[in-house]
């Protein structure tokens, strides 16, 4: 409700899209590891004695993991980058 409340004032800040990265970054760290299960729960894995099926797919459920951060991250860069200085400018001058 703030976030709804104070967003038209500050237009430049965009607040909306930065609150809902927040929610969709919790809301995914709950998720990740039943996704990642789902993934390889149908997969059958070879045993070999160091390594076993189970380690193959932790292997899976964290590569799994690492690709939706990395994913979240640059998209959280892009939300939070300062405008550069000549936007500024121009926006000063608007």
């Amino acid at each position: 409700m703030i976030v709804r409340m104070m967003s038209p004032n500050f237009p430049d800040l965009r607040i909306r899209p930065k609150y809902f990265a927040l929610q969709f970054v919790l809301m995914m760290t709950k998720i990740q590891p039943g996704i990642g299960n789902a993934i390889v729960s149908s997969i059958a894995f070879p045993c070999w004695y160091p390594l076993t099926p189970s380690l193959y797919k932790n292997i899976i459920v964290q590569i799994v993991i690492l690709t939706q951060m990395v994913i979240l991250s640059i998209w959280s860069q892009k939300l939070y980058r300062t405008p550069s200085k000549s936007t500024m400018k121009l926006n000063a001058l608007s």
